[in-house]
Order: C-alpha cells, then structure tokens, then sequence
C-alpha cells in the first residue's frame, strides 16, 4: 500500500511540474513573441499614412550615393517643379511591364501625397517615357529624372543621384522593390 500511495504522490508531482513547465514555457514564448521586431510597413508622413509592401527596414541595407540628404535635398529643391519617371524595357515580357509599372507608380504616388501635404501643399507635374536606353538623358533644371533601372539592366541594387538624375537599380525583383522603398525612405526623410 505505501508503493501505491507513492506512486500517485509521483504522478501527482509529476502532474504538477508538467504545469508548471508549461507555463513557464507559454511566459517565454509570449515574452519573446512581444519582443520580436514586428515589420514596419506604415508610415505616418505629416498625418498622411503612406503603406508600403515591405518592412522598411530591409531597405535600410540598400546604399544610397552619394547620401540621403542629398537625394532629400533634390526631391524637396524649391527649383523643381517636374518629376520625370524613365524607364527602358527589355524584353516586353509582362513580369518586367508590372515591376515596372508597380515601382513606378508607388513613387509617383508617394511623392505626389508628400507634395500635395497641407504642411507643403506644393505643386508638381508628374510624366513618365519609355526610353531606348540610359545614356544621354536630358537634363532639364526644373526637373527631377528618376531613372527606374531593372534587374536585367542592373549591376547593382542602390540608389544613385548624377545631378538631376535618381537611378533606382536592383539586380533582383525583390531588390528593385527595396531600392524604390530606399529611395522614397530619403526623399520623405523617413528614418526607422
């Protein structure tokens, strides 16, 4: 009988660390899950709340010549009223045309909400062109060219500012994306 009265003292305790294990288990797992770096895919620009696809701190990794300020200092130059998107398509296939297409329009439309802010409320005027290639883009100082370069055009994923001209290059799909974030993280001077 003291064996039986044993055993369920055993199984008792037993039951009782289990608990306790996992309890203390569900505590740590919710105290790092709490802890995680959660993605940063929204900013609140001056009270305009811009989404972007990706958390803006993948972009960070990307390199911006010569520096942000500079590219901040240009979007944001009082002299420039036109902002020109170019681009040069290489094979027509529809996966190019949409990252095209998709990168485009989200700096167009970032730029366009900054701009028309209550806090700014200035006034530009947005075109695109499809050119035949990069060399000899005409430079105009009222206006701003953003060169969209894609990844079968691309040497490497950065942000590169020639005087009126922004090149956005990526050598993957997912690096041209972050290159557009990049660049639009210092147009907007959006730090994380």
């Amino acid at each position: 009988m003291g064996n039986l009265n044993s055993m369920k003292l055993d199984k008792k305790r037993l039951s009782y660390m289990l608990i306790i294990i996992l309890i203390l288990a569900g505590v740590v797992g919710f105290a790092y899950y709490q802890n995680t770096p959660k993605e940063i895919t929204r900013y609140n620009f001056y009270g305009t709340d811009l989404q972007f696809r990706t958390d803006l701190r993948s972009a960070n990794s990307v390199s911006v010549y010569p520096d942000k300020e500079s590219i901040l200092n240009k979007v944001w130059d009082p002299e420039i009223t036109r902002i020109h998107i170019v681009y040069v398509v290489t094979s027509n296939t529809s996966e190019e045309n949409s990252l095209i297409a998709l990168n485009a329009f989200e700096v167009r439309y970032k730029l366009d909400v900054a701009y028309q802010n209550p806090k700014f409320n200035w006034v530009n005027e947005f075109t695109s062109e499809e050119l035949q290639s990069f060399e000899n883009i005409s430079q105009a100082n009222n206006t701003l060219v953003i060169a969209l370069v894609i990844p079968s055009l691309s040497d490497k994923t950065a942000v590169e500012m020639d005087g009126n001209i922004v090149y956005i290059k990526g050598q993957t799909a997912r690096d041209f994306d972050l290159a557009t974030i990049k660049f639009l993280m210092s147009a907007l001077n959006i730090t994380v």
